[in-house]
């Protein structure tokens, strides 16, 4: 029986304005897992994360988001890295949130907002419902985006740099709820900074650097190390079982299901 893949990516290439960004990415996810989406700053995480949006079109390539091509979908959510307003828009965070719920064909309604102040208080950010968007902190409105991200329930959810603006105890909260969304069926991937934190939550783990990287399960290897960052192949350390990503998709060896 042929598996399927809620993420399924073959022979990905994007380039800007003929610069590649991102060459024969390989990449599949089955439901419940949390891809961790590593790599230095340029290398390419952001750019996969919107071509899985939708948002770009790869030069060519084979992307199904859920089965289906990537576009606008109530199934799945995104927290983007970027969460600047502009100072006198004038929509209140519970909006933003309760959005998260919105068809485009129908208003919001007293239900959506109901829905938004619960995730809303589940992130401690219940007390900004009433605030413009442009009167909270950067970690205020990274929260806001964080529940709205999950208010529709979605099946899979993208996070680019989600814990940017968070201080620890918010950063902590995020990575357990992120959690226990994939162990309940979700799933989701990461893009971040924060290593060891989010490997300690992975199923699996992704240096991207134009090519990507890709290891699918931990493996038990006491001599793996946390090695130069900004290089890839990585391995990554965490919870007392190694995350190894060893070599490029397609090289003889990389090993793993959907590594191919």
């Amino acid at each position: 029986m042929t598996m399927s893949y809620d993420v399924e990516v073959k022979d990905l290439w994007f380039s800007y304005d003929g610069e590649w960004t991102l060459r024969g990415v390989d990449l599949s996810l089955a439901r419940g897992e949390l891809l961790a989406l590593i790599g230095p700053n340029g290398g390419g995480k952001s750019t996969l994360i919107r071509v899985l949006l939708g948002l770009l079109s790869p030069v060519r390539g084979h992307v199904r988001v859920l089965g289906v091509e990537p576009g606008v979908s109530r199934q799945v959510s995104y927290v983007p890295q970027d969460t600047s307003v502009r100072r006198h828009f004038p929509i209140r965070a519970v909006d933003v949130v309760a959005l998260g719920r919105k068809d485009p064909w129908r208003p919001l309604t007293e239900e959506d907002r109901r829905l938004a102040m619960e995730e809303m208080e589940r992130f401690g950010v219940a007390s900004c419902g009433e605030l413009k968007m442009s009167q909270l902190s950067g970690g205020q409105r990274q929260r806001v985006l964080i529940a709205r991200a999950f208010v529709s329930r979605p099946r899979l959810i993208l996070m680019d740099e989600p814990t940017a603006n968070l201080d620890p105890g918010s950063q902590e909260l995020l990575y357990r709820e992120l959690k226990a969304f994939c162990d309940g069926g979700g799933t989701a991937i990461v893009a971040s900074h924060d290593i060891m934190a989010i490997s300690s939550m992975a199923t699996s783990v992704a240096c991207v650097r134009g090519t990507l990287h890709y290891h699918p399960a931990p493996e038990v290897d006491p001599g793996a190390v946390l090695l130069a960052y900004g290089t890839c192949p990585v391995e990554l350390v965490a919870h007392g079982l190694p995350h190894r990503v060893l070599r490029p998709h397609g090289e003889e060896g990389s090993g793993g299901s959907g590594a191919s």
